[in-house]
């Protein structure tokens, strides 16, 4: 059983209580995070570092792992944002319509979403 424990009055004393015996108390956790959605938001962000280092191929290959975890868990937002990333990688290596397409086809699957600010990201 989980127990807290709080400083009471002046007498500065501590006092252990069980979790359940607070009253009005609420716990505020987040909701738990399903694990390859944690795996995508990682696996962009190490992508994100490796970009702006300019190692664009290790920077691909782990854009484009985060878009394959993200198509099998149907996560579309996470694809959308591994699209947009995948087409800003290839705007970095100069290659305009191979940038367009993936840009493209991420801003189609962001709409579905409601993400607003993956909508600006990927008309940026």
């Amino acid at each position: 059983m989980l127990r807290l424990t709080a400083r009471c009055g002046d007498s500065g004393r501590r006092v252990a209580t069980s979790a359940r015996a607070c009253a009005g108390w609420r716990w505020r956790l987040p909701a738990p995070t399903p694990l390859p959605a944690v795996c995508c938001q990682a696996l962009n962000g190490a992508a994100n570092l490796a970009r702006e280092q300019g190692d664009y191929t290790k920077a691909e290959a782990l854009h484009t792992r985060s878009l394959t975890l993200s198509r099998e868990q149907l996560d579309r937002r996470g694809a959308a944002e591994a699209l947009n990333n995948l087409g800003l990688i290839a705007l970095y290596q100069a290659s305009t319509s191979r940038s367009a397409l993936l840009c493209d086809e991420g801003l189609a699957a962001v709409p579905r979403t409601g993400d607003q600010g993956g909508v600006a990201a990927a008309l940026n």
